[in-house]
């Protein structure tokens, strides 16, 4: 009786673990889908700093002649 309780603790135990993996996989792959989209912005953002760069610091070389 005492094997077959630890046998069902150890299946027990393995099966949770086996849901943790499950859910930290899922867990990775949505954090590795933010990361991207994240990534994308910043690019977008750095672009559009730099535009806005551009366009201020041409105006003031037109104003200045």
């Amino acid at each position: 009786m005492a094997a077959q309780n630890c046998r069902k603790r150890k299946l027990d135990t393995i099966l949770n673990l086996e849901r943790d993996v499950e859910e930290l996989q899922r867990d990775k792959s949505k954090l590795l889908r933010e990361k991207v989209e994240f990534l994308k912005s910043i690019r977008q953002m750095k672009q559009k700093v730099q535009s806005l760069y551009q366009e201020v610091f041409g105006r003031l070389r037109d104003e200045q002649g």
